[in-house]
């Protein structure tokens, strides 16, 4: 991965993810796969890259199940990242960010349910 410097990033748009589920690399994989994408890093959050964004950005590391979202300059986590990721993905997936209407408190359960459980839904390894 090439060295990235905090400061360069506030403009752009990354997602940290856990590098070591299958489950979140291969959403990874699909998201790359999409054109128009809108979003120009993806980052395991094991890297040092992640942890100097997340320092840079003043937040704190919550874990493993958390996905983050670093979109102009601002920072989403769990439900909130997933939403704003999919509302920057072209017809016809930007039409999940639909569900964004439901309280966070909601989104946020169903995420951690499946954040949770992301180990057992695809278990063969997977690689970027």
């Amino acid at each position: 991965m090439e060295n990235i410097i905090p400061e360069t990033i506030p403009a752009a748009s990354a997602v940290l993810y856990d590098g070591e589920c299958n489950f979140c690399i291969y959403i990874v994989k699909l998201i790359k796969k999409i054109k128009n994408n809108n979003i120009d890093l993806f980052i395991p959050i094991q890297s040092k890259e992640a942890k100097a964004l997340l320092r840079f950005h003043k937040e704190h590391f919550i874990d493993l199940n958390t996905i983050y979202f670093i979109y102009h300059n601002k920072i989403y986590k769990k439900s909130t990242a997933a939403f704003k990721i999919i509302a920057l993905l072209p017809f016809p997936w930007k039409i999940f960010s639909w569900f964004r209407i439901f309280p966070v408190s909601w989104t946020d359960r169903l995420y951690s349910f499946i954040a949770c459980y992301r180990h057992k839904i695809i278990k063969k390894k997977q690689a970027i």
